[in-house]
């Protein structure tokens, strides 16, 4: 059997009267890379639980890539449905999520879900987020639509000066339309509720990432959350485990790596 590269890095470390001496500091040094890199790890996972954007983790992101297909699958089946004129609920939301191509709206709604997975939110709160997201998608793209220029200026600069904030961005882009009379659209309380269950419910159905829990809030008061399954669960925290592994902290070597001879062969 072929030796590994750590093993052979090993016997040529104990035959080298030179560094052997110092083996034991090496492995210590490498450990704690291992250790401060776990502690990192986990303080970005908090933080990005804390500030509700779970889909800058490693693992969530995953999901998110993976499930925007099938999700985007369900809103156009559901289209089609709606399209046959049959009344109900559902040809209300048609109405108002029809502005937005079906891949776009499986975006949002999997992003804004999945961004609170691990903490939950009454489904409500939920359901105007998701709407939200969609409005302003739809005013951004009749933005872009009236002057796509300005459009492209106006975004490079919250970029530069709003950062990651999101919600200063939107409202920066909000006075601008309103400075240069674009018509945007503007959902009531009821319509964000009509179109963001809509889209949340088609995710439920679509995924089972998600599912509803009620919760007793106080005496004769309850809500209904979202919140992720316990295999969603399960999943997030083996894959967070992995990664942050996978993750160390670099710090100075005091054994010079082997040469890099083959993409196999070195370091």
């Amino acid at each position: 059997m072929t030796p590994t590269i750590t093993a052979q890095i090993l016997e040529e470390i104990e035959n080298d009267s030179v560094w052997l001496p110092e083996l034991d500091r090496q492995i210590e040094l490498e450990e704690k890379m291992r250790g401060m890199g776990i502690d990192r790890y986990w303080r970005g996972n908090e933080k990005a639980t804390e500030k509700r954007n779970e889909t800058s983790n490693a693992p969530v992101r995953r999901i998110l890539n993976e499930t925007v297909g099938v999700i985007t699958q369900g809103i156009e089946t559901f289209m089609e449905e709606a399209n046959t004129g049959k009344a109900g609920r559902k040809n209300a939301a048609l109405t108002l999520l029809q502005h937005l191509p079906a891949e776009p709206l499986a975006l949002l709604t999997a992003r804004t879900v999945l961004d609170g997975i691990t903490r939950g939110d009454t489904i409500v709160r939920v359901s105007q987020m998701v709407a939200t997201m969609v409005e302003d998608e739809i005013n951004y793209r009749l933005f872009k639509a009236h002057d796509k220029e300005a459009f492209k200026g106006a975004i490079a600069r919250e970029k530069r000066v709003n950062g990651a904030s999101y919600q200063r961005q939107r409202i920066s882009l909000k006075v601008l339309m309103d400075h240069k009379g674009i018509t945007t659209v503007k959902w009531s309380p009821k319509e964000k509720l009509q179109a963001g269950s809509k889209l949340i419910e088609i995710m439920l159905e679509t995924t089972g990432l998600v599912r509803k829990e009620e919760r007793v809030i106080s005496t004769n008061k309850s809500a209904v959350y979202l919140v992720a399954t316990q295999a969603t669960m399960d999943w997030i925290n083996t894959e967070s485990n992995r990664c942050a592994l996978l993750s160390p902290v670099y710090l100075p070597t005091i054994i010079p790596p082997r040469p890099w001879t083959s993409p196999q062969d070195g370091g």
